[in-house]
């Protein structure tokens, strides 16, 4: 769910080790954040975070609702394969980074 709302301090991510991006949601601008657990999940499959960025900015209509309420997923080709990204919207502005694996096509 979106919540125009409510403010995230960034700052705080930050100091508490996740990876505050500047990115895209479709083609609107957000600050995209990658938890700990999440980046050693990418650095684990060997996943940069620019190819997240990629999966995001791909056009709303490929982003859809998650397996649990108040996730979404999108999922396309980037530059390195098909990946698949899972992400909450604690705000307009922010993407959280729940997950992300590569798919086979």
């Amino acid at each position: 769910m979106d919540h125009p709302e409510r403010q995230v301090d960034l700052d705080h991510y930050r100091q508490t080790g996740h990876l505050v991006l500047a990115g895209n949601l479709g083609t609107a601008p957000v600050h995209v954040v990658i938890p700990p657990y999440a980046q050693g999940r990418m650095k684990f499959r060997d996943i940069d975070a620019s190819e997240v960025l990629e999966a995001l900015a791909l056009p709303r209509s490929s982003h859809g609702a998650g397996k649990i309420p108040d996730r979404f997923e999108v999922a396309g080709k980037t530059k390195l394969g098909r990946l698949r990204v899972i992400y909450e919207k604690p705000c307009s502005k922010v993407v959280l980074v729940i997950t992300t694996y590569t798919e086979s096509d």
